[in-house]
Formats: C-alpha cells, structure tokens, sequence
C-alpha cells in the first residue's frame, strides 16, 4: 500500500513546527510538549466524530525521499478529540482516521490572506460541492492574524482530520474505504506496529460486507496477518 502522504498537509505540517518552535524558544519555563492532539470532525456537520479510529504516521523528510518512521494509533473520544505523542526526532505526526460509514472528508476551516500581500490572514469558511471536488471560500471567522501560521494553529487544518459519510455506489464507497487504506501504511523502517490494527481491522471488515474485490482486501489482509475471510487460505 502506498503511504497516501498529502504533500500539502505536510508542508502546512511544518510551517506549524517552525511556529511552534519559536513559541516555545521565547517561553523557557515551558517545558516540550510530549503529545500533539486533533479533533476528527464530520465535514457536513462541523461536529466531532467520537469512536473514530485514529492514527498518526511519522515521516521522515530527507533530501531524495521521505519514509514512515513510526505509527501510533488512539481512539478519538466523545468530542471527537485525540491525542498522539510527538517523537522526539521526527515532530508531529501526519494523523488520519476512519470510522464505518465514513470515508475521508474535506477541511471547512482553513488560513486565507486577507490581501495580494498577505500581510495580514483570516480563517476561511470553506464549502466543497457534491462530488466533493471543488471548493470555495463561503466566509470567514472573526479575527485578524499577522502570520498563517497562527492563522492554521486557529483553524486545525494541520492537526484537524475530517471525514464524511459515504455516499454513492457500492463501488465508489470500496474506492473511497481502499484509499484509506494506504494511510495506514508505515512503508519504513521499523516496520508498522501493531497500534494500525484496529483501524485496519475495522476497514478490512467494512470491505468485506461491500463484497470488495479481492485486489482491495489482499494487501489490508496481509498487513493484518490474518486468514483471507473468502477461501480459507492464511496469509504471510
């Protein structure tokens, strides 16, 4: 499975490291902060998602090629809230979820300039069209920030994870499950660690009740180490 990196949110990742950095520099009772934390939101609702399964990939960024260091996973509580714990050499982690019924969202909250010069930024109100393909600008909140990277610590988009319930055909919602699927994916040394299985677990189960073909559900299944369901044969 491929890692399904949102480059983007990556980047957006690491502009709000540097704020972060230089946040703590200027407090020196503060002491580092061992956990960074989200909230899944459902993207038509703009409400937390409680019971969503989460987890978050460490990505190492070198000059030719960027790697999956580590996986951690939790559990988003009744707010849709998580946690995830920083790793001392790698940052924040890239955090992803899912729950049944869900498949991946769009952020509605995101940092928009306020001027060709970007001297001054807002947090956007974003609305997506039906296909979830497109979308605009509806709004903005109150308040005035002087950089984006407070104007993103303002809107979550770097930490918030959204989903939104599947729609459509049978086919289209296996297409939608099997792209989470590589967000579980931890391609690096070590390999992924036991804390994507209940999140993998869940998807493989969702899959096989669409009746997915067998090229979707192999690789979950041989992630998860387990007997394939359909013929009785046993994984690797």
């Amino acid at each position: 499975m491929a890692n399904g990196i949102d480059v983007r949110i990556a980047i957006a990742r690491l502009i709000l490291c540097a704020f972060m950095a230089i946040a703590f520099a200027e407090s020196s009772r503060a002491a580092p902060p061992t956990e960074h934390g989200g909230r899944v939101i459902d993207q038509e609702t703009g409400k937390g998602i409680s019971g969503a399964f989460v987890i978050g990939t460490y990505i190492a960024f070198g000059p030719h090629q960027s790697l999956c260091r580590r996986i951690e996973g939790t559990v988003s509580d009744s707010e849709g809230r998580f946690k995830l714990p920083i790793d001392p050499r790698i940052g924040i982690p890239l955090a992803a979820a899912y729950k049944p019924g869900y498949g991946r969202g769009n952020k509605t909250r995101k940092a928009g300039p306020t001027d060709e010069r970007a001297t001054k930024w807002v947090v956007e109100i974003v609305q997506w069209d039906e296909d979830n393909q497109h979308g605009r600008a509806v709004g903005r909140e109150p308040g005035v920030f002087s950089t984006r990277a407070e104007a993103m610590q303002a809107s979550g988009e770097a930490d918030d994870v959204y989903l939104r319930k599947l729609r459509g055909t049978k086919t289209s919602k296996i297409e939608e499950l099997n792209a989470l699927g590589g967000d579980a994916s931890c391609a690096g040394l070590p390999k992924s660690s036991d804390a994507a299985k209940p999140f993998l677990s869940a998807l493989y189960k969702e899959l096989l009740e669409l009746d997915a073909p067998q090229s979707v559900l192999d690789p979950i299944r041989r992630e998860l180490a387990i007997p394939d369901m359909r013929s009785g044969r046993h994984g690797r």
